[in-house]
């Protein structure tokens, strides 16, 4: 370890970046939840000054933000990068598993978009939230457009493909957020009305 001597006394120059800051953030939000998460226990865990923190993140709402998105990135980049999917349902059942995956590294993720964030940061949290499920959904859509097994005649002015896809994905996140560890009821029902 660098140190240098200052006044008589030894002290340890640490110098960390922001990419090792989110690392540790993410750890501990794995370990303990988002809710544990703070300027002061991340300055600890990475054996630096809090001052050090602010340097990269100027709030608690800014380190929680730059962590959820750390986290909404881990969720979809476990494995393989590419996903190619015989049909929708095939597709449906990958993002589910996926987001499962994700909240049992992160067990109180969804819960804490919301809460430790002030007034500012909970709309960046709920934009970047929103972001994501969007980013999600377009590509929900775009498997959808590409199975050549669904029913052309059944999407219309009031039941469009964007529709479908925005009714999935919410019962989808109901399903998460309930803890349930399938949904085969979700994709038995797609199966009757779109093939």
């Amino acid at each position: 370890m660098n140190s240098v001597q200052f006044g008589g006394d030894m002290m340890n120059k640490v110098v960390t970046s922001k990419e090792a800051i989110l690392e540790m953030s993410q750890q501990i939000a794995s370990e303990k939840g988002m809710k544990a998460i703070s300027i002061r226990t991340i300055a600890k865990a990475c054996h630096v000054s809090v001052g050090s923190i602010y340097n990269y993140f100027p709030s608690k709402a800014d380190l929680m933000i730059a962590t959820i998105e750390q986290v909404w990135k881990s969720f979809f980049h476990m494995g393989d990068d590419c996903h190619q999917f015989e049909n929708f349902i095939e597709c449906i059942e990958w993002v589910f598993q996926t987001i499962q995956k994700g909240t049992q590294k992160y067990p109180d993720f969804f819960l804490a978009h919301a809460q430790g964030l002030d007034d500012e940061g909970f709309y960046q949290g709920k934009e970047m939230m929103a972001k994501y499920f969007q980013h999600i959904q377009d590509g929900m859509l775009w498997v959808l457009h590409q199975d050549e097994q669904v029913k052309t005649d059944i999407f219309n002015d009031s039941f469009t493909e964007e529709q479908l896809i925005q009714f999935v994905f919410s019962y989808m996140i109901q399903l998460l957020s309930q803890n349930q560890r399938s949904c085969h009821i979700l994709k038995e029902i797609l199966k009757r009305v779109i093939y």
